[in-house]
């Protein structure tokens, strides 16, 4: 048994030095010791694993790890960027888990309690998910990419200026000087990417802004 200040020295501390000693954990518990009657609210806390979709830098795991801990009743925040959870030490007098499943989508990602018995399995899963749709954004913007590189970069930039394609890539329309048809092209195809396939990411960082005052990319 162990008697420590859940705020000061957490419980996910104290399982990551058991481990590092090379033991293993069968299971823990955690139960709160109260002084007082008067200091009830404060004394009791608890442990709660969430899984979270949405993180691809360490920005994201640091606005998450910032917003988390500022709100009233939560300890301590541990976000792993590599296995896509979030460990919070909180009151659950003072905030439960949806308010903060709330705060983290508030900030643009999605989070949801923590199933213990599968968690690998859930864990797999939705990376796969995750990796598969990285995979179709890739083919798609790849499907637009090649014909802007060559628009854009052999047509615009390598090509001859004596040359019938680039000529006609540098042609005004409609008499409109400077809207060129390698421009209007190139506008065709980049807005399908940055507005279409990109779009996750304005959604997440404006969601991000309008809560918190900063981009989570």
């Amino acid at each position: 048994m162990i008697v420590h200040d859940p705020i000061k020295l957490p419980i996910e501390k104290i399982e990551q030095t058991i481990s590092d000693a090379g033991f293993d954990i069968l299971s823990s518990q955690t139960t709160a010791i109260l002084n007082s009657q008067a200091d009830q609210r404060q004394a009791i806390s608890t442990v709660t694993k969430f899984q979270i979709a949405g993180m691809t830098c360490a920005s994201c795991s640091n606005l998450i790890t910032q917003t988390v801990s500022s709100l009233s009743g939560v300890h301590h925040t541990s976000v792993s960027l590599a296995l896509k959870s979030a460990t919070i030490t909180h009151n659950p007098l003072a905030i439960g888990p949806r308010d903060i499943i709330a705060a983290i989508t508030d900030l643009g990602f999605f989070a949801e309690l923590e199933n213990v018995q599968s968690n690998v399995e859930l864990s797999r899963a939705r990376e796969a998910q995750e990796l598969n749709g990285y995979w179709w954004s890739v083919v798609w913007a790849s499907m637009f990419a090649g014909p802007m590189f060559l628009v854009a970069m052999v047509g615009m930039m390598m090509l001859d200026e004596s040359n019938p394609w680039r000529i006609w890539l540098d042609s005004d329309v409609v008499g409109v000087k400077g809207l060129t048809v390698g421009s209007i092209l190139t506008f065709a195809l980049a807005t399908p990417v940055q507005f279409g396939i990109g779009w996750r990411f304005y959604k997440g960082a404006w969601k991000a802004v309008w809560n918190t005052g900063s981009a989570n990319v």
